[in-house]
């Protein structure tokens, strides 16, 4: 991939990636680090196809975030100071107050909806891509999306 190329896709693709890592590990820094690999793959690995990048790159942050767990025994509960620069930082990212009462419900979904309906979203991927990146059936996804839709409705209701 060429520099260019790669610098043109970054400006692109930063936020929505800064977003997504955001929503896997809760931690400004850790995010930050996983996208900051994920384009350092890209500029070693990948080939020059645009259409497909941002379904490839998605998932390589995916791959980095399940290795870094495995690895580190990551948890998911993190000191509160961690979680507030990871909450800070999404804030800023959503700054209409439409979106701010969706996504504190979206907090409270499952970590795996959570995921899906980010990518789904607030980053447009297709369902297939989706299926990709997470490793699961496209019905699979579907059927979760679906219940997260229930589950956010409920809890919409509720404030």
């Amino acid at each position: 991939m060429t520099p260019e190329l790669l610098n043109t896709l970054f400006q692109e693709h930063y936020h929505g990636a800064l977003f997504y890592a955001l929503s896997l590990t809760g931690e400004k820094q850790s995010a930050e680090d996983l996208v900051q690999n994920a384009f350092y793959k890209a500029l070693t690995k990948a080939r020059n196809e645009e259409e497909q990048f941002k379904s490839w790159l998605f998932q390589v942050i995916r791959n980095e975030f399940l290795s870094a767990k495995r690895r580190l025994r990551f948890h998911a509960e993190m000191p509160e100071q961690m979680r507030d620069d990871g909450e800070e930082l999404m804030e800023r990212i959503l700054q209409n107050e439409e979106y701010m009462a969706l996504y504190r419900a979206i907090s409270l979904l499952p970590k795996e909806q959570k995921e899906l309906v980010t990518l789904f979203y607030f980053e447009e991927l297709p369902i297939r891509s989706i299926a990709a990146i997470v490793k699961k059936s496209e019905s699979y996804v579907k059927t979760c999306l679906f219940r997260a839709r229930e589950r956010l409705k409920l809890l919409l209701q509720e404030e």
